[in-house]
């Protein structure tokens, strides 16, 4: 639950709650922007040796970091020089 927990805080992400299931399982409740989560299916599967699984759901729109808002306007940028 660790890593998930330290997977989801690298992805701009927060964890809400967690919960222990029997059987060794635990869910964690967490947010997290959706550009941040392209590869997660695949890492969550590395993490958890195969067994882990997700769900999605929106939640809301958050204005975006500075430092993000500026990789953006550089990347379209040099799109629309290509035009």
């Amino acid at each position: 639950m660790g890593d998930l927990a330290g997977d989801m805080s690298t992805r701009r992400g927060r964890v809400q709650d967690t919960k222990m299931l029997p059987g060794d399982r635990c869910t964690v409740i967490a947010q997290a922007p959706l550009g941040e989560l392209q590869n997660y299916s695949t890492e969550l599967k590395s993490m958890t040796g195969g067994s882990g699984t997700y769900t999605m759901d929106y939640s809301h729109d958050e204005p975006c970091p500075p430092h993000i808002q500026q990789e953006v306007i550089a990347s379209f940028e040099g799109h629309k020089d290509e035009d």
